[in-house]
Order: structure tokens, then sequence, then C-alpha cells
């Protein structure tokens, strides 16, 4: 509620352990900044610089409401050194539509600079669920300008509910079928970088949703076995896996709009009871996950 306040012309988004940091920096670095008070519990600070009002939210978001206050978070930013510097190049990787009955699984790996991450930080990739549909298709354009490499792999709902199948009959579960799109995903983005920057270190980083399985299923690719493997909970605060996590819901974000277009049918609006009139719903939709919200 509170972040809705404030008109939103530039917005980023900060690890929320460095929101004192940033507000500290901005009042102390440049002038004319003024501190005001905060209006409402979601700020955690808010000022006057120029025309532009800077506001900083609970929740990490930075919002300035006119451009020209762009240049001074860019230089914030740099100087608060949030991307990992000590690694040439970092992959990050995500995945979309892992929970949702409607449409495919989406996996996508992208390759990055400190540099490439601090530019596109600026830009305001964060979390992709934090993101609106037209601002995730703009700034997914953005990310495959800067990006050295990016894959993006489509399982679509008739394949996963093929292969899920496969996998329960094999004792196996959705985290295998997951740690497999990973794996494939982030290899082939480093086979691509690599060629480029056979010198280049490497880091790899990516959401912490079953260790062992992910691992396992990195080493098993020999190349990738001496690069070092980062799994952490919130993830996304990384801009690599965010940045992936974003190309990965453009994707599933445009085949549902293609498939829709073909049924003329918005695809999104459909009920979890009406999904399963339509026919041949196996192509559209995660049917154990309908059965199970069903109650099937």
């Amino acid at each position: 509620m509170g972040e809705k306040k404030a008109t939103q012309i530039y917005v980023i988004k900060l690890p929320l352990d460095q929101r004192e940091a940033f507000r500290d920096a901005l009042l102390k670095k440049f002038k004319p900044v003024y501190p005001l008070p905060i209006t409402n519990p979601y700020e955690f600070f808010r000022v006057k610089y120029g025309k532009a009002m800077i506001i900083g939210y609970t929740s990490g978001k930075v919002v300035a409401t006119q451009e020209d206050a762009k240049p001074i978070i860019l230089e914030i930013l740099k100087e608060l050194k949030l991307e990992p510097s000590e690694y040439d190049v970092i992959i990050g990787s995500d995945e979309a539509g892992k929970g949702e009955w409607l449409g495919p699984l989406t996996i996508a790996a992208v390759a990055l600079t400190p540099e490439g991450m601090l530019a596109l930080r600026a830009e305001g990739v964060m979390d992709s669920k934090e993101l609106g549909r037209r601002r995730i298709e703009e700034i997914s354009r953005k990310i495959k300008k800067l990006a050295l490499g990016f894959q993006v792999f489509m399982i679509t709902p008739r394949r996963f509910n093929k292969l899920l199948k496969e996998l329960w009959e094999g004792g196996q579960n959705l985290n295998d079928l997951i740690a497999w799109g990973h794996a494939r995903a982030i290899d082939s983005v480093y086979k691509k970088v690599v060629r480029k920057m056979k010198d280049a270190s490497f880091v790899i980083i990516i959401d912490e949703f079953d260790r062992l399985k992910t691992e396992e299923r990195l080493q098993r690719i020999q190349r990738l076995r001496s690069i070092k493997v980062v799994q952490a909970p919130d993830a996304e605060d990384v801009v690599a896996v965010a940045a992936a996590g974003i190309l990965a819901k453009a994707a599933w974000e445009a085949w549902i709009d293609r498939e829709s277009e073909k049924l003329s049918l918005d695809l999104r609006k459909i009920s979890p009871m009406d999904a399963l009139k339509i026919e041949e719903p196996e192509a559209y939709f995660k049917i154990p996950y309908l059965q199970k919200m069903l109650g099937r």
C-alpha cells in the first residue's frame, strides 16, 4: 500500500541490509538533499533532491519521482559496491511457473559481469514477482543487451505433465526436474561465455530449493565441476538471479499471450474448474496441480 503513493518515475531495489547505508550516503554526499519526515510505516526514508522526491521503503525499493535523481542513485550504488567483484562472470539462474497450474515451466540462466549487474540494478532489475507484465518485457530487453550470454528453456504443459508422471513413477519429484533444468540452462550459458572469456573466473548463484539435487546435477557436467556454486535463500537479491527470473517470466508471459490468441480466450482469466473443460487441457495446464486444487 505505502509504495503506491509516490509517482514511480524511477525505481530500484536494494538488499535489505543496505537501506541505511544508501540513505546515509544520499544525505552526506549530495547537496542540496533535504531529509523529510516519513509519511507511513512502509517508508524507511524520504528526502527531497531538487524537484525530485526520493523515497526508500522498508521492502528495499527506492523510488524517485524525477529522472534527474537517476545519476546520484547510480553513483551511490557504485559506492556501496553491492555486486560481487571477486569474480569476472556471475551466472544466475531462476525459474517461472513452478507453482502455477497455468502455462509452462520456464528456466533461465544469465551471465553478467559485476559492471553489468550494477547497470541492471540501476535499470530496475529486481525479483520478477515485484514487476508488472509491461515492465518485465521492457527490462528483459535490457538484460539481453547487457548479458554476456543467456538461455531460456521452456517445458510446455504437455511435456511437463508427461515428465512429472515419469519422475513420480521413478521415485523422483518436481525438484529433480527443476534441478535438471537449471543445470542445463547454466551449462548452455557457460559454454557460450567461456568461448569468449577462457581465462575468466566464474561463480554460479541460484536460489536454494534443493541443494543436494542441484549440486548433483551440476556435478554431472564435467566442465562445471571446478566452478563455485552458491545456493542461497532470497537469491533474487542478486542481480544475475533476478535477471534470470525476469527472462523466465517474460518467456512464460509470452507463451500465455500466444496460446490465448490461438484460442481466442484469455487463459489468465480462466478458473480451475473451467480449465478442465477446454479441449486438450493438458496442452495448457499442469494437470496434477489442477487435480490437487480441485480435490480429484
